[in-house]
């Protein structure tokens, strides 16, 4: 290179308006209107200041496999900014094993959270595969309540179980044989014959793999041979959804899997609170337009980038990064309100003997919905005891008249008696308690409305 050349490199690359576009570009992902309301270097065009930025971003980009590529044949690639790896900061130091979020979690006190959450997402992961089926009707069938009665709600309940066991495969290596293994699991007794939802899009990719090259990549991610080095849990949790849900390299249930083997993969990381953020749901939130700016900075379908032959992926995936700690943030707040109400009962009924901390649970799910219905089916699931502990709980609240009862059909059913923040104020007045219950309610729900509401409620 003539060193007159290289002399007006070095100047443009000290520019003030290109240091500044530079700078722009690290912290955050640059979109391009953005970019041409910035100040240019004296004497390039938008494009080539643009080409230019791009060709420096390039050069210490993280590449996607040689085996995925769009429908034009276009390698992907994406670059760190600022703003993602503090997202990814947070995500690491309130997920890792052992961290306070993880001893919440796996805390008693949680146990309410953690069935509502493993409801929730065997619910999100049949949707996947077309099959609709309401709340109510998950939470009968999942808490026992009655059996399955159909292939529809066959496969909820196979997926729910295979969810709530999935800890026990922490650790060992995964293959394709342990995938079809947990797809036997979910598919035992049960045929598809509903249609999925359209896959997950990441810039229309494809892949030159067969279903058991297909498996086997899978298998060297969950077991993070050659991945987490480059590429953090929560960017291969995404990559293997948008590959497994386009590819479908299983015979049935592949929306399903994709859920199953996301929670795996964090399961086996580093991050294991990870597993209680829906991460297929979140992404497919943005890419139907449910989550719009200004919570993401551009519809998904303007967040893959062409330049030159090859795809920019920096906003697409910054943006699920944010998405998932968002949503980190708003379960944060769910368990903290939780607690907050479990500290507020314990201590206004610290010394009555005759309430254990099942039945605190119970009152406190009474105060925030007063038309709320138990029944000891659904409380024996949730805490994992025998029928008789669960009626004795129930029927021993029903004794104190914090709760009414009546039958429906066969089952007992119970409901909040009228004035329970009264109630227990005045039990725990006579108990020696002192904590003021009778606001507890209405200001649990102010503090939820403060605090913001989940991206996906």
């Amino acid at each position: 290179m003539p060193v007159e050349c290289l002399e007006q490199t070095l100047q443009l690359l000290r520019d003030p308006a290109f240091v500044a576009i530079r700078r722009r570009a690290e912290e955050r992902p640059l979109l391009w209107h953005e970019f041409t309301l910035m100040r240019q270097p004296q004497g390039l065009s938008h494009a080539q200041t643009w080409a230019l930025l791009n060709a420096l971003r390039r050069q210490t980009a993280i590449e996607l496999a040689s085996y995925i590529v769009d429908s034009q044949g276009r390698l992907g690639w994406y670059s760190f900014t600022r703003s993602m790896r503090a997202d990814l900061s947070e995500i690491d130091q309130r997920c890792h094993r052992d961290s306070r979020l993880d001893s919440v979690v796996r805390s008693r006190n949680a146990a309410h959270f953690v069935v509502e959450t493993h409801i929730s997402d065997a619910l999100s992961a049949v949707r996947e595969d077309g099959v609709a089926l309401g709340g109510k009707l998950a939470r009968e069938i999942l808490l026992r309540e009655r059996p399955p009665t159909g292939p529809e709600e066959r496969v909820l309940l196979n997926t729910h179980g295979v969810m709530l066991d999935l800890e026990s495969y922490v650790g060992q290596a995964c293959s394709p044989d342990l995938i079809r293994e947990l797809h036997r699991r979910v598919s035992d007794g049960v045929t598809q014959r509903t249609r999925p939802l359209p896959a997950l899009e990441g810039g229309h990719w494809l892949s030159e793999l067969n279903d058991d090259e297909m498996l086997e990549v899978m298998s060297r991610s969950l077991n993070n041979d050659g991945f987490e080095e480059t590429h953090h849990p929560v960017l291969q949790a995404y990559g293997l959804a948008v590959l497994f849900t386009r590819s479908r390299p299983l015979p049935s249930w592949n929306g399903v899997m994709a859920t199953l083997l996301t929670r795996l993969l964090f399961l086996q990381s580093r991050l294991p609170v990870l597993a209680f953020v829906p991460i297929i749901p979140l992404h497919r939130a943005w890419q139907d337009g449910q989550i719009r700016p200004p919570i993401v900075p551009v519809p998904q379908k303007d967040s893959l980038v062409i330049v030159g032959d090859e795809v920019d992926l920096t906003i697409f995936c910054t943006t699920l990064v944010r998405l998932a700690r968002l949503e980190l943030d708003a379960t944060e707040r769910a368990l903290q309100r939780m607690m907050e109400r479990d500290e507020a009962l314990s201590e206004a009924l610290l010394h009555d003997p005759t309430i254990n901390h099942r039945q605190r649970q119970i009152l406190a799910a009474a105060l925030n919905d007063a038309a709320a219905v138990f029944e000891i089916a659904a409380h024996r699931a949730v805490h994992g005891v025998a029928y008789a502990t669960a009626r004795a709980d129930l029927l021993g609240l029903v004794d104190l008249g914090f709760l009414h009862y009546g039958r429906q059909g066969r089952a007992f059913v119970f409901s909040p008696a009228p004035g329970l923040p009264q109630l227990i104020r005045k039990r725990a007045k006579a108990t020696g308690g002192h904590a003021d219950l009778g606001t507890m309610a209405v200001d649990q729900r102010r503090s939820s409305a403060q605090a913001g509401v989940r991206l996906l409620s």
